[in-house]
């Protein structure tokens, strides 16, 4: 920690971090659509999914509560579309993603897990044992929250079940890897600001409004008076509105703090705290 209490590891201790804890990720059934890939430009500038180099975007945040400062770690996954399941589908098209966010304590281990879809549409919470939660003073739209069974160990990365077309993550729990897992690649998410294109430049991924026009939906119209541009775009991480009634940002630092979140702090932590107030702690 630094003199802020501002959580200070090195490279390659946050990598360490970032692969114990990366997602497994299973689909109900496996169309191209389903498939993770790398984003990139092709010939006439339009992006693409290359589902032949599976990669996961990675970036450390930190959030705040009850004046504690905790790491997050964030797992963004592209696919190439969302198809449609009828002609008048308002949600489908070019471009998907999903976000899986691992806040952890002072002791390294996860308080919450949390997810978006990269439109910064179906904020979910997944309270693991020793996590509780309190809206009733939360105005607005609410997130939805799941509690993870009692006995589910967090000390690795966990399996997310998805709905196949949506996305939807539909269940939560234990990993359990065969023989037909692929692996994917953990990237800085920093490289999406500049990926090469066939002009020889680089070129974010995002426009200078921060979201993939190429990505619209036609929900857009029927969500504009609600105050977010182009909703149901993919959109730039720092730019994730999560409710259309109120005002609720994924990346706002007090965002748990303001839905009554309260996380336990690690047993040695609050020993440390009374000792420093001049109290003793029980064994």
């Amino acid at each position: 920690m630094d003199a802020l209490g501002v959580p200070r590891l090195s490279n390659a201790q946050w990598r360490a971090l970032l692969l114990r804890h990366q997602p497994e990720l299973v689909s109900e059934i496996t169309p191209a659509a389903d498939l993770i890939g790398s984003p990139f430009f092709d010939h006439d500038g339009n992006i693409g999914i290359d589902a032949t180099r599976p990669t996961v975007s990675t970036r450390v945040t930190f959030t705040r509560i009850d004046g504690r400062t905790l790491p997050q770690l964030n797992y963004g996954f592209w696919f190439p579309s969302r198809p449609a399941e009828g002609p008048l589908d308002l949600y489908a098209g070019q471009l998907a993603g999903l976000l899986w966010r691992v806040t952890l304590d002072e002791a390294q281990k996860p308080v919450l897990y949390d997810s978006i879809h990269r439109c910064g549409c179906y904020h979910k919470l997944f309270l693991p044992r020793g996590t509780t939660i309190d809206m009733r003073h939360t105005s607005g739209e609410k997130p939805l929250v799941f509690h993870l069974d009692e006995g589910l160990d967090t000390d690795r990365g966990l399996r997310l079940c998805m709905a196949a077309g949506s996305h939807y993550i539909i269940d939560v729990g234990a990993p359990d890897t065969g023989m037909g897992a692929v692996p994917y690649t953990l990237r800085p998410y920093e490289e999406q600001l500049v990926l090469p294109a066939p002009d020889g430049l680089a070129h974010s991924l995002y426009g200078a409004d921060g979201i993939i026009r190429q990505s619209q939906r036609v929900e857009r119209f029927l969500f504009w008076p609600l105050g977010i541009p182009s909703a149901g775009t993919m959109r730039q991480s720092g730019m994730h509105a999560t409710a259309f009634i109120g005002r609720r940002h994924f990346d706002a630092p007090e965002l748990f703090q303001d839905l009554g979140l309260d996380f336990k702090r690690p047993r040695r932590n609050a020993e440390q705290t009374d000792s420093t107030h001049g109290s003793t702690s029980s064994p």
